[in-house]
């Protein structure tokens, strides 16, 4: 996922199976539209096959998601929470809610049930200037994200720099039938901008990895 910042001036800019998965989403001051996912976890009989996994963060296929916030000139630096814009690159964001869908399925034979899931997040310590604001940052943990309905084995809320799991869980399946199983997750990630400072006006990117990693 990439991250994309963008901050106008006033009367200036105009407003505007393996052992790990990885899927990388880009963040900027800017979002995207897609049907919303309700917060949903299972643990499921069977499965007989070699153990697999897939991690899906916002559109389907080798798209990098942009989440995009446009920050204009009277509200930059108001320490008002904002919530993505829907505007973007039109993939992976529903474009009413602003919020991206994740889903994470993990399947495994009896042979490796239970099984260990965990879902982290990395991310650099800043948005770089990528346009209009010379050498200027942007701390990543001015980003943050909800989810829907938060329980145990789902997606977590949290803020980029600080939060490093999004996602534990356990693969049970059937263990007294010794049969294996297929764990599922699928929620909502919505981005907000924290604005606590008034930064250099410009254009600011940043990119995070999501990694499943399964002992």
């Amino acid at each position: 996922m990439s991250p994309t910042v963008r901050l106008h001036r006033p009367a200036a800019l105009p407003p505007g199976g393996r052992t790990a998965v990885r899927a990388a989403v880009l963040l900027g001051l800017a979002l995207g539209a897609w049907a919303p996912a309700h917060s949903v976890v299972t643990n499921a009989c069977c499965f007989g096959g070699t153990r697999d996994v897939v991690l899906r963060i916002g559109s389907v296929g080798t798209t990098i998601d942009v989440v995009r916030f446009d920050v204009g000139a009277g509200t930059t630096g108001n320490a008002l929470p904002l919530t993505p814009n829907p505007h973007g690159n039109g993939v992976g964001v529903d474009a009413t809610t602003g919020a991206v869908p994740v889903s994470l399925r993990v399947r495994a034979p009896a042979a490796q049930v239970p099984q260990a899931i965990t879902v982290t997040i990395s991310a650099p310590a800043n948005l770089t200037c990528s346009s209009g604001c010379g050498a200027a940052t942007i701390p990543f943990s001015e980003i943050g994200w909800t989810v829907r309905d938060v329980g145990a084995g789902d997606f977590q809320s949290g803020t980029f720099g600080t939060t490093t799991t999004l996602l534990t869980g356990n693969l049970t399946g059937f263990l007294q039938f010794f049969l294996g199983g297929t764990y599922t997750a699928s929620n909502e990630l919505t981005f907000t901008f924290a604005n606590s400072a008034a930064y250099m006006a410009g254009r600011y990117v940043g990119r995070v990895s999501y990694t499943v990693t399964l002992p």
